[in-house]
């Protein structure tokens, strides 16, 4: 067996050389082998509460918001630089999710901080977490995705593992456990097997509506869910009130259907009401929301080119975007706008 890692939108891959897990249990079982040509490791990008940074030498920045200690320096004080999350070192993937955060290292730890129930926990009940502190430990862990208090990590050997955390404290009541075998991408709660399908891990079931040939996927079930394919096209589908389908229209769909005018695309990164993709060429394209005017919702339904930003190596969406550039600068901006401005670091 030989596996390469690869990165897409941010979070490993594993292309399978030969053939994927074999293991039995729940989850997908197909075996085909996704072949993946290698790419070199660029950090991570996570964007929610807080914007962070995994940066090239294993270490975490963060800005924004610190009221539950959610930028993990070891105090509730907000920053408008980026500021080092303490106790990490060697950093391979980090995400977050409801104020809290999380990351694993090369030696297989699984690291929080911040709080799960930051917006909606008492006082009496909440622990905020202030600075990461070490959850668990699954030797062979390369990718960690986050989604409330459910942490999935995947591993080496194709497998995912599943953590529940308690939502006032920063304690594990499960696992890890193993969930699911011959997968080789995960985003939240959505995995790409070996074979190019879509696994929905929550629901143990392959998402609704075949998608085929899938390497990288981004997005949720309950709204819309992106998939890259490795002929480089992006496929969509779920809702599409504001066009986030980026297909021509504004009409929801529960089979795939391809967005208009993408090739050669390399990451996608989806947000509740839009959506984000990155090209070989190193341009960023949108659709989606755009704001409203009134009690009007203005969405674009086919992608746009982001102007002003060029040689973007990652992309992450959400309340406001980050990317990555190659000369390793952080750029962010917001959808309304979508004027992009440089982060100030270091």
């Amino acid at each position: 067996m030989r596996y390469d890692l690869v990165l897409f939108a941010g979070v490993f891959i594993i292309s399978v050389g030969m053939s994927g897990c074999r293991d039995s249990g729940s989850g997908p079982g197909d075996c085909t082998g996704l072949s993946l040509p290698p790419r070199e490791w660029l950090g991570g990008l996570s964007s929610e509460a807080v914007q962070s940074v995994l940066r090239l030498d294993g270490t975490v920045w963060s800005w924004g918001p610190g009221y539950s200690g959610t930028l993990g320096n070891g105090d509730t004080s907000s920053s408008d630089t980026p500021v080092q999350a303490l106790n990490l070192h060697d950093v391979l993937g980090i995400d977050q999710s409801w104020g809290a955060a999380v990351a694993v290292d090369k030696q297989g730890d699984i690291w929080f901080w911040g709080n799960v129930r930051a917006y909606a926990g008492s006082p009496d009940q909440d622990t905020n977490t202030l600075a990461p502190v070490k959850l668990a430990h699954l030797p062979g862990t390369i990718s960690i995705s986050m989604n409330v208090n459910v942490i999935h990590l995947l591993r080496s050997d194709c497998t995912v593992w599943r953590l529940a955390l308690d939502f006032f404290s920063p304690k594990v009541l499960d696992g890890p456990t193993k969930v699911a075998c011959n997968v080789v991408f995960i985003n939240k709660l959505l995995a790409v097997t070996g074979g190019g399908r879509v696994f929905e891990l929550n629901r143990d079931r392959f998402l609704k509506g075949e998608l085929l040939d899938v390497i990288a996927v981004s997005g949720d079930a309950s709204w819309h869910v992106l998939a890259l394919r490795s002929d480089s096209a992006v496929w969509a589908l779920g809702n599409n009130v504001v066009g986030q389908l980026g297909d021509g229209s504004f009409v929801s769909s529960e089979v795939p259907v391809q967005v208009k005018g993408l090739t050669d695309v390399v990451q996608v990164s989806a947000q509740f009401s839009y959506s984000l993709a990155l090209k070989k060429d190193g341009s960023v394209w949108f659709w989606g929301f755009e704001g409203r005017e009134g009690d009007q919702l203005i969405g674009q339904n086919t992608p746009i080119r982001i102007e002003g930003l060029d040689n973007v190596a990652l992309i992450c969406a959400h309340h406001e975007c980050l990317v990555m550039k190659r000369d390793g600068t952080y750029w962010r901006f917001d959808v309304r706008t979508r004027l992009p401005t440089q982060v100030p670091l270091w």
